[in-house]
């Protein structure tokens, strides 16, 4: 094998040539990686049909995946999350995503998913992690969320963890 370099040989040349095991050439025109034909026509020791199959089955399903309502899932929560504490608004969501409100609505029907729910849920989330972490108080945690007041931030969390205790003052 050998390797170009498209820069002169540095100072430190003979290291380079003692750490790696194979044909090294500066000053060249391009940086290119020279394999011997014979090694190329060698069949893989790790060539595995049925795993190459089952390789290209799990691109084509993360493919579908990113192409559909799972992206679109990921970008709103993503928008939401960036934008607290203020709320961000279904018309607003569209046009960062790039499409109109209508092509939003439609594609989140197609995937099962309500704005609302999706903004309820990153809020659930976020209530969450600062409930378990027990360093703010109620007050902050609902303006971090964007809450108007303490008290509707209270009765969201009744309704999100109707079993946990919900925060105080």
């Amino acid at each position: 094998m050998t390797i170009d370099f498209p820069w002169p040989a540095p100072a430190y040349e003979p290291q380079v040539r003692a750490t790696i095991p194979c044909r090294v050439r500066f000053a060249r025109r391009d940086f290119a990686l020279e394999f011997p034909a014979d090694l190329c026509r060698r069949p893989s020791t790790f060539a595995d049909p049925t795993l190459h199959a089952k390789a290209l089955a799990e691109l084509a399903e993360a493919d579908r995946r990113l192409a559909g309502e799972e992206t679109l899932l990921l970008g709103l929560e993503r928008l939401i999350a960036n934008h607290l504490p203020e709320r961000l608004r279904e018309e607003d969501a569209a046009r960062q995503l790039g499409i109109s409100r209508r092509t939003l609505v439609r594609r989140m029907t197609s995937a099962n998913l309500a704005f609302r729910s999706v903004l309820d849920g990153v809020l659930r989330q976020r209530a969450e992690g600062m409930l378990a972490d027990g360093l703010l108080s109620r007050d902050a945690m609902a303006a971090v969320l964007g809450y108007a007041d303490p008290t509707s931030f209270s009765r969201a969390c009744r309704r999100w963890f109707p079993a946990k205790r919900t925060p105080r003052l």
